[in-house]
């Protein structure tokens, strides 16, 4: 299918398609309970695929630091799901911040 929409594309000279996000590594902020922060835009939207990752693998295997045997799988997905949103929203702020004109 997609090879098929890059030849569509190609015959009438348009751009081909192109993965427009990057998948951050979560691990070493997300293993500290911290929030990610982006470098890039296309980051942003690679944090989705990426927190699914991180979660199932933090379910499967238990290895982050701040899993303990108290921790049951609704306390990772809570906390996961957490740091994700905590990440988003430290982006949008910074990104607010940066595009107000100062007087």
């Amino acid at each position: 299918m997609v090879g098929l929409f890059q030849t569509t594309l190609a015959v009438r000279k348009l751009p081909a398609l192109s993965q427009r996000f990057k998948l951050p590594s979560l691990a070493a902020p997300f293993n500290d309970v911290l929030p990610y922060r982006f470098s890039e835009d296309a980051e942003l939207y690679g944090v989705f695929p990426s927190g699914w990752d991180y979660l199932f693998d933090q379910i499967n295997n238990r290895a982050a630091p701040w899993i303990d045997d108290g921790v049951d799988v609704h306390g990772i997905e809570r906390t996961v799901n957490d740091l994700v949103e905590k990440s988003i929203r430290n982006f949008e702020v910074r990104e607010r911040w940066n595009s107000v004109t100062s007087n």
